[in-house]
């Protein structure tokens, strides 16, 4: 049972930092193309 929950930590763990990357991408990409978007904004998020 334990084994259970530690394996659906670590999925959930991995899923968790793909959605962040996503989140950070999408950030980044947004200021490249308004290009008037505050970096101190993205910096916010990410930490």
């Amino acid at each position: 049972m334990q084994q259970q929950q530690a394996e659906a930590a670590e999925g959930m763990e991995e899923v968790g930092l793909e959605i962040k990357f996503w989140m950070v991408s999408c950030l980044i990409l947004l200021s490249r193309i308004s290009g008037d978007l505050p970096s101190h904004s993205i910096s916010t998020f990410t930490e």
